[in-house]
């Protein structure tokens, strides 16, 4: 016998779906009024760990583009998120 036919029924929950697909570009157009802050933060941290400014904003940049393609699901019994970066 199928171990699936001898188990009891679940009780069905109500499931509400969210699909967002989000551009990256979208997340850069809200950092860009951050930027002044970011860089002087940025500046500051460099600073005290000794750390090359250019090797630093290269790495944040490429943190950044690597966001393109990220599909995240999030899933509870009272709703199921999916998140996508294009």
């Amino acid at each position: 016998m199928n171990a699936l036919t001898s188990s009891p029924a679940l009780p069905a929950y109500r499931v509400h779906r969210f699909h967002l697909r989000l551009p990256v570009l979208l997340f850069w157009a809200l950092l860009s009024p951050l930027a002044p802050l970011l860089l002087l933060a940025l500046l500051i941290v460099c600073a005290v760990y000794r750390a090359n400014l250019f090797r630093a904003v290269a790495a944040l940049s490429r943190v950044l583009a690597g966001l393109k393609g990220i599909h995240l699901e999030i899933q509870t019994r009272q709703a199921s998120i999916v998140l996508g970066l294009f």
